[in-house]
């Protein structure tokens, strides 16, 4: 199976805000469906951009969760490795994004991500 890979583009000003208005969307989006219910359509219409826009910056709905969730990981990799249960990660990840609707559906996920 092909692993599928992230368009990376420059990380200009432009391309840093665009993808935090498509990660916002992404979250914001989060407190009304699952994270696999999510579609571009929905993103571009909330984020207020183009599709074309949207595939500029990620492959897929998908794409754009990996995105945060690598974000959050990579930020809070120290406290998540020395998290002793899954309260403890579940704690790291409110602390560190208070934004994102973290039921337990999506700290099984952020837990997947420790071993």
């Amino acid at each position: 199976m092909e692993e599928k890979t992230t368009k990376r583009k420059k990380t200009d000003r432009r391309t840093l805000y665009t993808r935090k208005v498509i990660k916002d969307s992404f979250i914001e989006l989060l407190h009304e469906k699952k994270w696999d219910k999510i579609t571009v359509k929905e993103i571009c219409d909330r984020s207020e951009i183009a599709r074309a826009t949207f595939y500029l910056h990620y492959l897929d709905s998908r794409d754009v969760f990996d995105d945060i969730l690598n974000s959050v990981l990579e930020e809070n990799m120290e406290a998540f490795q020395s998290a002793e249960s899954f309260s403890d990660c579940f704690e790291i990840t409110n602390k560190a994004v208070p934004k994102i609707y973290a039921n337990k559906e999506t700290m099984f996920i952020f837990s997947c991500g420790l071993d």
